[in-house]
């Protein structure tokens, strides 16, 4: 696998991550009835996901 391959997958595979957390953050929080605005929701999927796909990430 060449480096195009690997960082296109990649890529690929980030957009996917921050897509999917953009469609269902929300809704969970709307089935689970949490008080939680779109926002708060969107900003702990971000997070969520970069400590998954990342765990030596820390700010």
């Amino acid at each position: 696998m060449s480096k195009d391959n690997a960082s296109e997958l990649l890529s690929t595979i980030g957009m996917l991550i921050y897509a999917v957390s953009l469609i269902y953050l929300p809704i969970f929080a709307i089935l689970f009835k949490r008080p939680l605005s779109i926002v708060d929701a969107l900003e702990r999927g971000m997070f969520f996901n970069i400590s998954r796909v990342a765990p030596f990430y820390k700010e």
